[in-house]
């Protein structure tokens, strides 16, 4: 797996192997399986991601925190409720 993300970073961060000749040189260079260099060259995330055992679908939720100090219109409905069990 470690091979395949090395691979990965590497195109990424390279643009020397947009070239195709240097591209698939380098691939010729990387101790992977050939499945997994037709995958890469063509583009086929979902052959990577079961290589990797990756999920594809990933969810990120973001919650407002709350703030620690009471607001006025907390502090009124908080007055209220109380008016209400003292009734």
């Amino acid at each position: 797996m470690t091979t395949v993300l090395n691979l990965l970073e590497t195109l990424g961060s390279n643009a020397t192997y947009t070239d195709a000749e240097k591209f698939e040189q380098l691939l010729a260079e990387v101790e992977l399986g050939d499945e997994l260099k037709s995958a890469i060259k063509n583009g086929d995330k979902d052959v990577i991601a079961a290589s990797l055992q990756a999920r594809t679908k990933v969810f990120c939720g973001i919650v407002p925190a709350e703030d620690d100090e009471p607001s006025e219109d907390d502090q009124e409905n908080d007055n209220n409720i109380l008016s209400i069990a003292n009734a």
